[in-house]
Parts: C-alpha cells; structure tokens; sequence
C-alpha cells in the first residue's frame, strides 16, 4: 500500500512533511502525504528507495489514515 506525496499545498486530508521529519534521505521542499490518495503497488515496480520519515511522523500519518478509512482502533 502507498499514499501519495505531494509539494503543492494540501491542508485538507494530508499530513505536512519536511526534511527535518525524515530519519533518513531528505525532501527538496516542503511536502504533504495524501492519506485521502491509497494505492497499491507491487514490490517489483519500487525501483529506488528515497528515504523514511521518523516513526512519530510515520504514527501521525497512520493514525489520520485510519481515521479517515475506519479503522480508529488501530495504534501503532
């Protein structure tokens, strides 16, 4: 499963990310995680890993995405 990221300004649906939010790689601009924008996708299509964000971004992300889909008993 992947949500879309975005660099256009998305406050409805979206969790705010930056370089400082990352634990590693980083973000060339401010950027916001669509959890309103759910897809699928096969390991064999990821060609290059860009980084990952610090698990208390990772939970605030998850968090909004379970709300938003259903599934409010879920923590991480």
């Amino acid at each position: 499963m992947g949500l879309a990221i975005t660099s256009v300004l998305t406050e409805d649906n979206a969790v705010s990310i930056e370089s400082l939010d990352m634990r590693d790689g980083f973000l060339p601009k401010k950027s916001w995680v669509r959890y309103d924008k759910i897809f699928t996708l096969s390991t064999s299509t990821v060609v290059r890993r860009y980084g990952a964000v610090k698990e208390d971004v990772f939970s605030e992300i998850i968090n909004n995405l379970c709300q938003y889909v259903g599934c409010n008993d879920f923590k991480i």
